[in-house]
């Protein structure tokens, strides 16, 4: 018997942007969609991801395959500037093509790196 829950529009976004992405970087889920994913009940329109620093030739990589699955940055089409924004410390966000909702909340990683694994680098010692 099988007693997973059928996936929701926010648990197949999920799934879509984080199989781009780990072809490219290591990452992680934060916030409110980690208590949804456990099963806990909370309202949230939009997922929190940590990545690793890219430099620019790896972040374009990473952007332009989101783009050829489906997903647009709503800063700006240019990688370089969206960079910019990580660089700075500020978020970006993707969503479907088309559909303000769900949405991917990309955000810098500066303080620590991960290992392979996604773990903190710290956690692998």
């Amino acid at each position: 018997m099988n007693r997973e829950a059928p996936k929701n529009i926010l648990d197949e976004f999920c799934t879509a942007f984080c199989q781009v992405v780990e072809r490219h970087c290591t990452y992680i889920i934060v916030s409110g969609f980690v208590a949804i994913a456990t099963g806990r009940t909370r309202g949230t329109e939009d997922i929190d991801m940590i990545i690793e620093k890219l430099a620019k030739d790896r972040f374009c990589k990473l952007h332009e395959d989101l783009i050829r699955h489906g997903f647009v940055a709503m800063q700006s089409d240019d990688c370089a500037e969206l960079l910019e924004y990580l660089n700075d410390h500020t978020s970006i966000r993707y969503t479907w093509k088309d559909k303000p909702l769900p949405e991917m909340e990309i955000k810098p990683m500066h303080c620590c790196p991960f290992g392979r694994s996604g773990a903190l680098a710290e956690d692998l010692t």
